[in-house]
Parts: C-alpha cells; structure tokens; sequence
C-alpha cells in the first residue's frame, strides 16, 4: 500500500505545551485534512485496550 501522503513530515513536540506541526503539505486544504485526521485519531480511544 502506497503512503496517501509521501512528502508530509509530522512533528510532535511535548512539552508543558504540547504542539503538531505538519509541513510539506501541497496545499492549504491538504494541511487542513491532514490536521483533521490527526485530531480525529486523538480524540478516538477506541484502539485503546480498557
């Protein structure tokens, strides 16, 4: 399977503020989708095991 978004780098820094930087994004709409999807897995625990 190929990656849907080959050139994207992520960063996550943790801190006492916590951040997510995406760069490499073709477009504004591709750094926005991208910026959903990541909040949608971290805001879904359900692959979390209770």
């Amino acid at each position: 399977m190929l990656p849907q978004y080959p050139d994207t780098h992520f960063r996550i820094a943790i801190s006492s503020n916590t951040s997510v930087r995406v760069t490499e994004t073709k477009n504004s709409s591709e750094h926005n989708q991208m910026m959903e999807l990541i909040q949608n897995v971290w805001e879904d625990d359900s692959w979390l095991s209770d």
